[in-house]
């Protein structure tokens, strides 16, 4: 599977997660799955943070005496993960559907942090000039704006973990080569199901949408946090520098989960990012006006390059 940049070779089936049919370069990193036992309900690990996650799963986050990170996820198991090697011991009951979510939403996240990178809880979509990113907590419209830009034209760079790296002196959001899906009750509601194809189940109860991505990486040309409002119509503002770095400390994909350390990481990248790009708050009404009307305000909004990007 080609995701985030790498190749992920696995030895199971990873339902909704799109196969490399032609080959393609050496993988990156090696998901090895075995039944769980006992023992490994308890790993030998250093904690380092635990969360439960709003309707799902319960995490905890471990360091092991070898260097390994290891995180155990309630319902499908533990993962030991290194650099290139990532061992899972899966309950018996453990859904297919849900191992390959947490493997995109909080495995290789962590697997790209190890890396360097610093992977934010953010959608992303492609303009010419580089990524726009949409920040917010949860239920802000992070994923549904970036469906509806998608749709718009602006191909799709990630959603829900937007790994970001700096090259050459400036930061880049790295694209998760996963197409764009919505639940089918979703499309509906946001007037967006004409856009979907005909298959009703792509392996996650969702539909794959007609819809540009991103496979190269962008420079981030702006980060903007969703004010959703009642009425109105789409405003741009710049956040203050305190504001901007507080509340990207805090955006980390996998926030949650950091010990002292990795909260004092996060910090020192957070002053960094807000030192390079632009951090505002964008107002986004979610009355009187579809989300692909929005979307293209959004887009027309930051259709020139922004100010004050590095």
């Amino acid at each position: 599977h080609a995701l985030f940049g790498g190749i992920l070779a696995a030895d199971v089936v990873l339902p909704g997660l799109p196969p490399l049919t032609d080959g393609g370069p050496s993988p990156s990193w090696v998901l090895h799955t075995r039944s769980r036992t006992t023992a490994d309900a308890i790993a030998p690990a250093q904690c380092l943070g635990r969360t439960a996650v709003e309707h799902g799963p319960t995490l905890a986050l471990g360091r092991a005496a070898d260097g390994r990170h290891i995180l155990d996820i309630s319902d499908t198991g533990r993962f030991a993960i290194d650099d290139t090697r990532i061992e899972h011991a899966r309950p018996a009951d453990a859904d297919p559907r849900a191992v390959a979510l947490d493997l995109v939403g909080h495995v290789l996240p962590l697997v790209l942090e190890r890396a360097g990178a610093w992977v934010l809880h953010a959608s992303a979509v492609a303009l010419p000039h580089g990524a726009l990113l949409f920040v917010g907590a949860r239920g802000a419209g992070k994923s549904t704006l970036a469906a509806a830009s998608a749709i718009a034209g602006a191909p799709l760079v990630a959603d829900d973990a937007v790994p970001c790296v700096v090259r050459d002196g400036r930061w880049w959001a790295v694209p998760a080569g996963l197409p764009l899906r919505l639940r089918p009750d979703a499309a509906s509601l946001l007037g967006l199901a004409a856009h979907t194809t005909d298959v009703a189940d792509d392996g996650w109860g969702k539909r794959l949408v007609a819809a540009p991505i991103a496979t190269a990486p962008l420079p981030i040309v702006a980060i903007a946090l969703l004010a959703p409002a009642a009425q109105g119509t789409v405003a741009r503002a710049a956040l203050p520098a305190p504001r901007a770095v507080a509340l990207l400390a805090t955006a980390g994909k996998l926030a949650a989960l950091d010990d002292a350390d990795g909260r004092g990481r996060a910090l020192a990248q957070a002053a960094a990012l807000a030192g390079a790009v632009p951090i505002e708050s964008l107002v986004v009404p979610r009355a009187g006006t579809s989300p692909l009307a929005t979307a293209r305000a959004v887009l027309a909004a930051y259709a020139a390059p922004v100010a004050g990007a590095a």
